[in-house]
């Protein structure tokens, strides 16, 4: 997530990025997981519905370094999303039993860890005296 936030301080993101990047480290992160079985398929999918939904918000908040506010908000939310989206796939997988308190709080948490970061990276200016 802070290279995808690194991003816009360079470049402007072309729809379909997000996808490729959230889809592309699922993927080669399923490849090297040694699970043969197969199981692990749905979180494919929540990557890539996290994918999409990062392209729909990159589009329609256009985070920049002038527009400070949609960047804090496409800090917090793309995080929050996919932990939330990956976390829906494995409890209806049956991989995981938590209660939702646990995989909402961990997924909050990861949303405002971003956050942080963004407000790192965007510091307020220095009033002048």
């Amino acid at each position: 997530m802070a290279v995808i936030l690194l991003a816009p301080r360079r470049w402007t993101l072309p729809a379909g990025s997000l996808t490729f990047l959230l889809t592309a480290n699922a993927g080669l992160m399923y490849v090297i997981g040694v699970d043969y079985s197969g199981e692990n398929w749905p979180v494919l999918l929540a990557a890539l519905a996290g994918g999409l939904v990062g392209d729909v918000l990159l589009v329609r908040l256009r985070p920049s370094m002038d527009r400070t506010n949609a960047l804090h908000a496409f800090a917090f939310t793309l995080p929050f999303l996919t932990s939330v989206l990956y976390f829906v796939a494995l409890i209806l997988s049956g991989r995981i039993v938590w209660r939702v308190h646990m995989w909402l709080g961990a997924s909050f948490l990861a949303g405002v860890t971003e956050l942080g970061l963004s407000l790192l990276l965007t510091p307020p200016a220095i009033p002048a005296e």
